[in-house]
């Protein structure tokens, strides 16, 4: 069963229509339960059974013979928070000994919050197909949550409270679904609406990456830091989207004097493309979605330069 997608939403809104869930920084997963066996299958199709073999004992969880469940893999790290970075270093190991490790250093948490199939019966076949609401209480029933495998538990009705207390906590956003919503393997459906957070800041500039294809000549993505307290900068990841052509000029003007050898950050950053490094003098302004664990920004867009801001006015 290919899993169901979600339109965007403008923003977040309240309705007695809907159930609100925490989105969760994983990755999309179909678990196929069966006889005490447990196979998983990523958005792409992709077999993630053997990645993540602690996820076998999810079975003992549930209280059916055979059952076919969507939600998300998640890796928690000792603060509470999910580790996106552990969890993608996790989907890339193949290597037994090192998948292993990789287990009991950052296991993995299923986070579900759809049923779709029930002992040979499928909740999304058409002529069968059962609303959100029945499913979540089929769900409820069937699912023992326990550190292995957990059902997403949702709000009612208050969809902006809960968005702005998710994203005040560094969430992603939030999930509001049609409680009469029907599922559609493989379908992108408006029963399911993402609502995501925008966030906004200065960065100064500390470096760049060449620009390829119609960027050849100008800049590739701009290496983003904030000022650490200690005289130098906190890298903040690169930004390599959201520029016209006339941004890029403007931006090579403002940095063709600063090119240095000498590196702002205490460690050099990993990068895959090379870069060169600038005296951070120049402030730009960032629209991102949420940081990172390590405080790297993600889906960061270039918004605008900051003329107005100095170095020691960008916050730490």
């Amino acid at each position: 069963i290919n899993p169901m997608l979600a339109e965007k939403a403008e923003g977040p809104f309240d309705s007695p229509g809907y159930l609100y869930e925490q989105k969760y920084d994983g990755a999309r997963c179909i678990a196929y339960v069966q006889d005490g066996k447990v196979k998983l299958l990523a958005r792409s199709g992709a077999d993630h059974t053997a990645t993540f073999p602690e996820l076998q004992g999810i079975h003992q969880q549930i209280n059916a013979t055979e059952v076919v469940l969507d939600g998300e893999l998640v890796v928690v790290d000792e603060k509470g928070e999910h580790n996106f970075r552990a969890l993608q270093s996790r989907i890339h190991r193949s290597k037994e000994l090192a998948v292993r490790v990789a287990s009991q250093t950052f296991p993995a948490t299923y986070m579900v919050f759809d049923v779709l199939r029930i002992n040979g019966v499928d909740l999304t076949a058409q002529g069968q197909r059962v609303p959100l609401e029945q499913r979540d209480a089929l769900l409820s029933k069937l699912l023992d949550s326990g550190p292995l495998c957990r059902k997403v538990e949702h709000v009612e009705g208050e969809g902006i409270a809960f968005f702005q207390e998710c994203i005040s906590q560094g969430m992603e956003g939030v999930m509001a679904k049609d409680r009469q919503g029907l599922y559609y393997p493989g379908k992108r459906s408006t029963a399911w609406l993402k609502v995501k957070g925008v966030q906004e800041d200065s960065f100064v500039v500390c470096g760049y990456t060449a620009g390829e294809g119609w960027r050849d000549g100008m800049v590739g993505a701009l290496l983003l830091g904030k000022p650490n307290g200690a005289g130098g900068m906190r890298y903040c990841g690169s930004v390599g989207t959201g520029f016209t052509v006339a941004a890029l000029r403007a931006i090579q003007k403002l940095v063709a004097n600063l090119h240095t050898d000498v590196c702002p950050f205490p460690q050099a950053p990993y990068e895959p493309k090379l870069f060169s490094y600038l005296v951070p003098q120049v402030v730009v302004q960032v629209k991102y979605h949420a940081e990172t664990p390590d405080r790297k920004l993600r889906f960061p867009v270039y918004d605008r330069p900051r003329p107005d801001q100095r170095v020691q006015d960008v916050t730490p």
